[in-house]
């Protein structure tokens, strides 16, 4: 049996300092290729302030990206639509753009629970990845075509 994943979900969870940890929370867990282990936890390493009282916890939190944001974002026009889809591809997989301009078709694979993740070796810190996406990160990829 197939474990599908069909919920994910952006979580906060409390640490240290006042502040938030954002975590997706997968259900039914999925498993790690590499490993084998079931997971309902991928942590993003995104903190925020839980009470921001002073104006630059503010203006940090106001920083991070909406999911109001995100969905104009989908929707505003470009000159470009590979560098739109490209933009939000990083933003739905939390993938540098350096690192999305060197994803190759082979990176994208098949997971044991029917899912799709991306096998990678990151450009900045050179460490291997394997990361979960969205049918939605997927569909923006286009056609498979080999190559870029």
């Amino acid at each position: 049996m197939t474990n599908l994943c069909t919920k994910v979900t952006v979580r906060k969870r409390p640490i240290k300092n006042g502040q938030t940890s954002l975590y997706l929370d997968f259900y039914p867990p999925i498993r790690n290729p590499k490993t084998g282990r079931l997971s309902r936890r991928e942590y993003l390493g995104f903190y925020i302030y839980t009470n921001p009282t002073e104006k630059f916890q503010q203006e940090y939190n106001r920083s991070m990206l909406q999911k109001e944001e995100l969905f104009a974002l989908s929707k505003a026009e470009c000159k470009s639509d590979v560098l739109r889809r490209a933009g939000l591809f990083s933003c739905l997989t939390g993938l540098r753009l350096s690192d999305c301009i060197l994803l190759q078709w082979e990176n994208i694979k098949k997971s044991g629970d029917g899912g799709w993740v991306l096998d990678i070796t990151t450009k900045k810190t050179k460490t291997d990845a394997i990361l979960p996406i969205s049918d939605e990160a997927l569909a923006l990829c286009g056609v498979c075509g080999g190559g870029q």
